[in-house]
């Protein structure tokens, strides 16, 4: 099997009111894996190779002057 042609990781859709909108990906060390702007996708590699299969979390920030709500979640990453 190999890396899919499709994006592994896409930020929310519902985020065009939220322009400065950021996500930053993180491993189960609490390293950083990726940053991502608004319309940004992530392969699910880091520094050129694929990440193994587990699981990761995640921070969105809204950024906006009027709405700087955080939203942490997290979610599986399958090979």
């Amino acid at each position: 099997l190999g890396i899919p042609a499709e994006p592994l990781f896409r930020s929310p859709l519902n985020l065009a009111s939220y322009p400065n909108a950021e996500t930053v990906i993180y491993d189960r060390y609490g390293r950083k894996i990726a940053t991502l702007s608004n319309k940004e996708e992530w392969d699910g590699t880091y520094g050129g190779e694929a990440l193994p299969t587990g699981d990761y979390w995640f921070i969105l920030r809204l950024n906006e002057p009027d709405d700087n709500r955080t939203f942490k979640g997290h979610f599986t990453l399958y090979r």
